[in-house]
């Protein structure tokens, strides 16, 4: 299936806000990403509580805040939603985190792909990691991002966004549902 350029776009935007959401915690440059009125109108559409939860003035309280958010959704608590494939992968699943390894590094080999240092210290079978990769194999090759993606994000990534989707957060639920719907 051929994509437009415009779809490209727009799953390229999205695959570079699910990177940067899941691999930091919110900040003002993010924020201003996020209230922008086509950003704010997506994020709404899939969670309708994420308009008040960024309206406003943002202080360091609320970024404070934020932080937590950040931690006791992915990190802390037993409860975290990890952005990684190997908390969602079962023994017997076909891809296996060792696999995602494997054609990530491939990917890299290739030079096609140059990892920004906020994402290089990750895990490779991190999902800020493999969205930002598929993300720039989409700019450059659709056809090998689709097997790209399949490979390192196809079964797993779907649970993890509807267990998103019950985070506590408004912006995470939001993203839940993207995940899951992209």
């Amino acid at each position: 299936m051929n994509s437009t350029s415009e779809e490209i776009r727009a799953i390229v935007g999205l695959y570079h806000l699910f990177a940067n959401l899941l691999s930091e915690e919110l900040n003002p440059h993010m924020r201003d990403i996020l209230i922008q009125n086509e950003v704010l109108a997506v994020l709404s559409k899939a969670e309708p509580e994420v308009e008040k939860y960024l309206s406003g003035d943002w202080g360091p309280t609320e970024y404070e805040e934020a932080a937590v958010d950040f931690c006791d959704t992915f990190i802390l608590p037993d409860s975290a939603i990890a952005p990684r494939a190997v908390a969602w992968l079962g023994e017997n699943d076909f891809a296996s985190a060792e696999g995602i390894h494997s054609v990530v590094e491939a990917f890299l080999k290739q030079g096609q792909i140059t990892i920004p240092p906020s994402f290089a210290q990750l895990p490779y079978d991190h999902a800020s990691l493999l969205f930002y990769m598929a993300a720039t194999l989409r700019q450059i090759e659709s056809e090998q991002a689709a097997d790209f993606e399949q490979a390192t994000l196809g079964s797993w990534i779907n649970p993890f966004g509807r267990a998103l989707q019950k985070a506590e957060n408004p912006l995470y639920r939001a993203l839940g549902h993207l995940i899951e719907t992209a």
